[in-house]
C-alpha cells in the first residue's frame, strides 16, 4: 500500500441552521497560487453542496508536501468555519506499475548517492593517512640511510616492492597512482639518486605496461619480473625504451617443463638481442617452479653462460 498525504477535513457550519454534522467529501479548484523561495501558498476554492446545519468537509488530493501547520479555512457570506484539522490516509489501492518503478529507480539513486558520499569521505581519510604516513617515512628515511647505510657503504641498488598488477593490467588506475603515489615514490627516488644510487628496482608480477612509464617519470628504472604470462616482452619494452631501462627477468618459467629445445628456443629469443641492445639481467619471470628438473636448470644457466662468453659449469 502506498501512503499520501491526502485530506484536510474542514468543520463548516451554515450560520442559520443547526443540527447533526453531515459529512462531505470534494477536491476543490486551485484558484490562485503564490510562488516562494522553496514553496508555494496556494489557495483552493471548494464548493459545498450540502443540507444547511453543521457540514465536516474533507478536502482531497492535495499534494504531499503539506505544511501542516499553514492550513487556513474561510467561509462566504453564510458560512462559518469553526476548525480545520489535517491527517493522511492509506489509499485504498497500490500505485501504478510505472508510478512503483520509478520510486524504486529513485529509491537506489538515493542508495547510490549514500554510498559514493561514504566512499569520499573514506578516501580522504585515507588521503590524510597517506599524508601522516609520508611525513613520518620519507623524513625518517632520509635520516636512517644517510646515518647508516649510505655513510659507510656503496649502495648500487634499491628495490621497491609493489605487487600492484594482476594479469590484465593494474590494481589501481594510473591516475591514482599519478597522483597519490608518484609524489611520495619521488621523496625516496629523488634522495637516493642524489646519493649515487641510480639503479631502482620494483617487484610487481601481472601486466605492468601502464606502471612501467609512471616508475620511469620519477627514476624507477629497473622493472621485474616481467611476468610473460600476463603479456609482458621485454624485447618490445626494449625497443619502446631504448637504454633507459633496465630489463629484468621476462624468461618464461612455463618451458621448462617442455624440455630443453623449448629452454633453448625461449632464451635464444630474447636474451641475445637484450644483451646487445641495453642493460639486462637474464632470469626467470618469477621463482623456479618446484617441476623445473635439475638437469634442465643447468642446461638453462650454462646456455645463458655460452651466450656471455663464460665456460659451462659442469652437468
Amino acid at each position: 500500500m502506498r501512503t499520501l498525504l491526502s485530506a484536510v477535513l474542514v468543520t463548516v457550519v451554515v450560520v442559520a441552521a443547526a443540527g447533526a454534522a453531515t459529512t462531505v467529501e470534494a477536491k476543490g479548484k486551485v484558484d490562485t497560487v503564490t510562488l516562494y523561495r522553496g514553496q508555494a501558498l496556494v489557495t483552493r476554492v471548494v464548493p459545498v453542496t450540502a443540507p444547511a446545519g453543521a457540514v465536516e468537509l474533507t478536502v482531497t488530493e492535495l499534494p504531499e508536501a503539506v505544511q501542516s501547520d499553514s492550513l487556513f479555512a474561510s467561509g462566504g457570506a453564510d458560512l462559518q468555519v469553526r476548525a480545520v484539522r489535517f491527517r493522511s490516509r492509506a489509499l485504498g489501492k497500490a500505485p501504478k506499475v510505472e508510478v512503483q518503478k520509478l520510486d524504486d529507480q529513485i529509491a537506489a539513486v538515493e542508495k547510490k548517492i549514500r554510498a559514493n558520499s561514504h566512499a569520499q569521505q573514506l578516501v580522504r581519510q585515507q588521503n590524510g593517512y597517506l599524508d601522516n604516513l609520508e611525513r613520518f617515512v620519507a623524513p625518517t628515511a632520509k635520516v636512517e640511510m644517510a646515518k647508516g647505510v649510505l655513510k659507510d657503504i656503496r649502495v648500487d641498488c634499491a628495490r621497491f616492492w609493489e605487487d600492484m598488477a594482476y594479469k590484465s593490467g593494474t590494481l589501481i588506475s594510473p591516475d591514482m597512482i599519478r597522483k597519490y603515489m608518484l609524489p611520495r615514490y619521488k621523496q625516496i627516488t629523488d634522495y637516493l639518486r642524489s646519493q649515487g644510487v641510480n639503479i631502482l628496482h620494483a617487484d610487481s608480477d601481472g601486466n605492468i605496461n601502464e606502471l612501467i612509464p609512471l616508475w620511469m617519470e620519477v627514476g624507477i628504472n629497473f622493472p621485474w619480473p616481467l611476468e610473460v604470462a600476463a603479456g609482458m616482452d621485454g624485447v618490445a619494452l626494449r625497443k619502446k625504451c631504448g637504454k633507459d631501462i633496465i630489463i629484468g627477468g621476462n624468461i618464461d618459467k612455463r618451458v621448462f617443463a617442455k624440455g630443453k629445445d623449448a629452454v633453448h628456443e625461449e632464451v635464444m629469443s630474447k636474451v641475445p638481442y637484450l644483451v646487445e641492445t641495453g642493460p639486462y639481467f637474464p632470469c626467470l619471470d618469477h621463482v623456479v617452479p618446484p617441476d623445473v628438473p635439475l638437469d634442465g636448470f643447468r642446461y638453462y644457466i650454462n646456455l645463458l653462460r655460452e651466450i656471455a662468453g663464460r665456460e659451462k659449469l659442469p652437468e
